[in-house]
């Protein structure tokens, strides 16, 4: 069965399904029930499921303070915006977008154990903040503060694709793109083609992910992201069944 099928079967997003089978996150247990009736599993999915939840239980928690340092790049920003500051012990002695790249850091981290729909409210909130904040602000730290911004709407884009949204993934990926060229990185232009590509991988559309996928193979972009052109068109050419 084809992460398609599986994605009609179950409900859930072909991107949302493909994270779970390669392991970057972690399955729920609604779907788990869900494979084990389609599958006529007799319930040993949910067990397998419940049996991990149990020995993560035991593992240590993080620490008060990165738990509770994802919500304070929201105040800051708020702060910022308005002309205040945050006297805040260890905050103030970080610039702005380096305590924004920490909390979308934090935010990725979350977004591993939370649903899509639970995360996209607080990063477009957040995204929103970063880009007022960047508008009103000179030098290094503008620079700095829409690039951050666009790796927030570069990631909203992956949170509403894993929501099965892909309207407004390709949305968020556009506007990813802009603000990167707000900030002087250009790169982000043609990875922004591959995701794209994904997005009509997974559509099932594989002309249209090859001509995208070829788009961002020019020989100035960096290596990663022709190396990352070249799956996605390699994928194109074998479509999905």
């Amino acid at each position: 069965m084809t992460l398609k099928q599986l994605a009609e079967v179950t409900t859930y997003s072909t991107g949302h399904l493909s994270k779970i089978e390669r392991g970057v996150n972690p399955p729920t247990m609604k779907l788990a029930q869900c494979c084990d009736a389609h599958f006529n599993a007799g319930g040993r999915l949910r067990r397998l499921l419940t049996a991990e939840d149990q020995s993560a239980g035991s593992r240590p928690r993080p620490a008060r303070r990165r738990v509770m340092f994802t919500g304070v790049g929201s105040l800051l920003a708020a702060r910022l915006v308005d002309g205040g500051w945050v006297g805040h012990v260890g905050v103030q002695e970080l610039p702005p977008g380096a305590l924004f790249q920490e909390q979308l850091h934090q935010m990725k981290r979350l977004g591993q154990s939370l649903a899509p729909a639970a995360m996209l409210p607080v990063l477009r909130s957040q995204a929103s903040a970063i880009t007022t904040l960047a508008s009103r602000t000179t030098g290094s730290s503008r620079t700095d503060l829409f690039i951050t911004a666009s790796r927030f709407a570069e990631y909203i884009g992956w949170m509403a694709q894993e929501n099965g949204d892909e309207t407004t993934a390709l949305r968020a990926t556009a506007e990813a793109v802009e603000l990167a060229q707000a900030g002087g990185d250009t790169d982000l232009a043609d990875y922004a083609l591959i995701r794209r590509a994904l997005v009509t991988y997974y559509d099932g559309d594989a002309p249209r992910t090859i001509a995208l996928a070829r788009q961002a193979q020019r020989s100035a972009v960096p290596p990663r992201i022709r190396g990352l052109a070249a799956q996605r068109e390699a994928q194109g050419q074998c479509p999905r069944r």
